[in-house]
């Protein structure tokens, strides 16, 4: 059984897909700590009275804390994927162990039926040999044709019930078989202990939720501080014969007069009130289903 779920796992469009977000959390994590700002560089000529040659470099300064509050974001958005793929994961083997018992008992139910069938058939040649020497009579023959009827309606359902079972098997994974599996069922492990209840998945998943949404709060915050730009000029000036070095310092700021990014934190903060209410809904709903 263990095997047949790790290669389940390895199979599985919906852990592939799982396992895919984590990467790209993880690469977005990574991009969110990574420095906020590149320098920027920029180069001035002019040709008129006063010929001008000047080159510039500027960076604008992260003041506000922007990068640390984007990093924190990014690191609970992983944690949170992580927390879903396991998750995901559970989900999945619980679905098609489930899946596979229904398939074998549908199976097994498919082959007791064939059998019955055959019974009633064997039983119905027998009521016809009877009747024709007058050990039975022909009321009663009919009855015995009546339950290969039913037999054969009941098989009817149980192969389609089969078929049913076995193409929800399918739906889940089409890569393992159900004859590879064992026929019994495993043997009972007395060592094995529950996770406790904030360790659980679902938990470890609305906790992370709720940090990154916190975060992004932050974010929302700090991004509505302006950060400096501050620039170095350098470069040489010719106005006739004479010609002169320059050296300039600049700096700029920008003023949130049109978009002051109140919305954005409006915005941020409802987003962590729902994050807060999805973990309660998650503890309220798993301390139930324990009791």
């Amino acid at each position: 059984l263990q095997g047949a779920v790790c290669a389940l796992w390895d199979t599985s469009p919906e852990v592939q897909a799982a396992r895919a977000e984590v990467e790209a959390a993880r690469a977005r994590a990574r991009a969110a700590a990574q420095p906020l700002y590149n320098p920027e560089l920029s180069l001035d000529a002019e040709n008129a009275d006063v010929n001008r040659r000047t080159a510039g470099l500027g960076l604008t300064l992260d003041l506000s804390g922007k990068g640390r509050a984007r990093s924190a974001q990014g690191e609970a958005a992983q944690r949170a994927r992580e927390a879903g793929y396991d998750l995901v994961r559970r989900n999945v083997a619980t679905r098609w162990l489930k899946a596979w018992f229904a398939a074998a008992l549908a199976g097994k139910q498919n082959e007791l039926g064939r059998l019955r069938v055959a019974l009633m058939q064997r039983f119905d040649d027998l009521a016809e040999l009877r009747l024709k020497v007058g050990d039975i009579s022909s009321p009663e023959r009919d009855l015995a044709g009546l339950a290969l009827g039913e037999a054969q309606i009941q098989q009817a359902t149980l192969a389609s019930n089969a078929a049913s079972a076995r193409a929800a098997l399918l739906a889940i994974s089409d890569s393992i078989e159900p004859s590879t599996l064992p026929a019994g069922m495993p043997p009972l492990v007395s060592n094995i202990t529950p996770l406790p209840a904030d360790e659980l998945p679902e938990l470890v998943e609305a906790r992370a939720q709720q940090d990154s949404a916190e975060a992004g709060v932050q974010a929302a915050r700090r991004n509505r501080i302006p950060d400096p730009t501050v620039r170095l000029t350098g470069g040489q000036v010719r106005v006739g014969p004479v010609n002169d070095r320059v050296i300039g310092l600049s700096v700029s700021i920008p003023l949130p007069v049109l978009n002051t990014g109140r919305a954005d934190v409006e915005a941020a903060r409802a987003e962590a009130e729902a994050a807060i209410a999805n973990l309660r809904a998650r503890q309220l709903l798993l301390k139930a289903s324990q009791q």
